[in-house]
């Protein structure tokens, strides 16, 4: 016959329910445990595993407890003390012990986890909710166990909350690429396609040989092309786009001129110059309407901390006096070639 194990349990709590006010204030997963301690911890562990194979729950749930009046927020203990009472209808005192967990300071992920499934359960709502926030803002809190809080709220059909939960997490995780790329994906959930390419960009660039870096810039290529935030307000990124309008003008006045540079005359050199003038401006209407200086130039204060874009009918002019420089550019550059056209089309 098996040996009964000596019965490590207080007997001051005969129910197995959490005490209102425990004697001594309970350790969370931060504090370290004594020698005594960590070993009643494990007889305990055995204690209840034993009750188990016996079928005597409510041994086994008093062992669990009395683990969490050592330790307030026990992962093991408290994720089988509290599905054991909320399957057998005791869902206050399982949810009195997590509270005990949470307002106990616990710093573990997997507590706030077990949180906000047991909150779900039993229709607490709201709490769920504030709980998923605290795992996000937790300092040490695994990005693993936010995307899993995720997953389970995205899952319930509520993308915008899961946004915000992403959000809130990033801002202590800014370089993790699976956060960035779960938000893509909420983003385009919800057809918001800037912002779903913005992340997605972030995600590609933190890594763009991992899995997850490949699915970014997979969802990238089926997204709509779009120049990002930073682009838009980058002088340089203009110009670069204008010399190479600019290298097409004098490619085309090269030609015209007998492909001797030293024929090409002032008119020409000055209808690359305007060429260079007029596609930036062009570029800055189109695709650059937030640059810095321009911007500030203009009355809206590009700068980093600012998302607000130079006026759209500021914009329409800037294209229009760009299309009319190109114009004019071209009739410099290419004045044999206008005169060669136009004869034909006369004749």
């Amino acid at each position: 016959m098996e040996a009964t194990p000596a019965n490590p349990l207080n007997p001051s709590n005969p129910i197995g329910r959490p005490a209102s006010k425990p004697q001594t204030p309970s350790k969370t997963i931060r504090d370290p445990l004594t020698p005594a301690e960590q070993q009643q911890v494990e007889k305990l562990l055995d204690y209840a595993e034993t009750a188990i194979h016996r079928h005597e729950l409510e041994t086994a749930i008093k062992a669990w407890v009395a683990i969490l009046d050592i330790r307030v927020d026990h992962p093991e203990a408290l994720a089988k003390a509290t599905k054991a009472l909320y399957d057998n209808y005791f869902t206050d005192d399982a949810w009195t012990l997590m509270l005990r967990a949470l307002r106990g300071g616990s710093t573990s992920p997997t507590v706030y986890l077990l949180g906000i499934e047991l909150a779900e359960n039993i229709g607490r709502w709201r709490e769920a909710d504030e709980i998923r926030v605290r795992l996000a803002r937790l300092p040490d809190a695994d990005p693993d166990a936010i995307l899993k809080a995720a997953h389970h709220l995205r899952t319930a059909g509520r993308p915008e909350d899961t946004i915000k939960l992403l959000e809130a997490a990033l801002k202590r995780h800014m370089e993790d690429q699976a956060l960035w790329l779960a938000l893509g994906d909420l983003y385009c959930q919800i057809h918001q396609t800037k912002l779903a390419v913005a992340a997605y960009d972030r995600a590609a660039r933190l890594g763009p040989r991992t899995e997850d870096g490949k699915k970014a810039e997979a969802a990238l290529l089926h997204e709509k092309p779009i120049i990002t935030e930073d682009e838009q307000r980058s002088f340089l990124l203009a110009m670069r786009e204008a010399v190479a309008v600019s290298l097409l003008f004098l490619l085309m006045g090269f030609q015209d001129a007998g492909l001797d540079f030293w024929r090409m005359g002032g008119s020409r050199w000055l209808g690359v110059g305007l060429s260079l003038l007029g596609g930036y401006l062009l570029v800055t209407a189109t695709s650059g309407s937030r640059q810095y200086p321009l911007g500030n130039w203009l009355g809206n204060k590009a700068k980093q901390d600012d998302v607000s874009e130079i006026a759209p009918e500021i914009r329409t002019a800037l294209g229009l006096i760009g299309v009319a420089l190109l114009v004019m550019s071209f009739k410099l550059v290419a004045p044999i070639a206008l005169s060669l056209l136009t004869a034909q089309l006369g004749g």
